[in-house]
C-alpha cells in the first residue's frame, strides 16, 4: 500500500485552473442573475408569481436544451475553443442588455426575451465545450481526470 506522502506529486495542467476559474465567473454570473429574477419580473416588472414562474420556468428550459445544439456546433464546425470563446461573448452581451433594459424599462419588453434568449445560447456554446476541454486534459484512464 502506498502512502499519499510517498506517492509521486502529479500536477495538473495550467490550463485547469483558467479554465475552473472561468467556469466559477459563469456559474456567479448565472446563478446571481437566476436567483434575483424572479424577484425583479413580480416587485419590479409587477408580473403575478404564476407568470415569473413561467417565465423562469421557460428560460431554465432553454438554459438546459441549448447545450446539445451547442456541443454540436462545436464537434462539426466552430471547435471547442472558439465556441467557448463565443458562447462567453453572448452571455456578457445578454447580461448586459438585461441589465440596461432592467434600468430602463418598468414592464416586459422585447430586450428582456433577447436578453434572456442570449444567455441561454451564450451558455449552450459555453457550457458543454469547457466540460469537454476540461476533459480532454488528461489521457483516458488517468486517475486525475475524474
Amino acid at each position: 500500500m502506498i502512502d499519499a506522502s510517498q506517492a509521486p506529486a502529479q500536477k495538473h495542467p495550467r490550463l485547469l485552473y483558467v479554465l475552473c476559474a472561468t467556469e466559477i465567473g459563469e456559474r456567479f454570473a448565472y446563478y446571481l442573475m437566476v436567483g434575483l429574477f424572479t424577484l425583479y419580473l413580480t416587485e419590479k416588472l409587477k408580473l403575478s408569481e404564476g407568470d415569473a414562474s413561467q417565465m423562469y420556468g421557460n428560460f431554465t428550459a432553454l438554459v438546459y436544451l441549448c447545450p446539445l445544439f451547442g456541443g454540436l456546433l462545436a464537434d462539426r464546425w466552430l471547435g471547442y475553443r472558439r465556441a467557448i470563446v463565443m458562447g462567453a461573448i453572448l452571455m456578457a452581451l445578454g447580461y448586459f442588455i438585461l441589465a440596461s433594459t432592467a434600468y430602463f424599462q418598468s414592464k416586459v419588453s422585447y430586450g428582456l426575451y433577447g436578453a434572456l434568449f442570449i444567455i441561454a445560447m451564450g451558455n449552450g456554446l459555453f457550457k458543454p465545450n469547457i466540460s469537454t476541454i476540461v476533459g480532454n486534459l488528461y489521457a483516458q484512464g488517468d486517475a486525475r481526470r475524474d
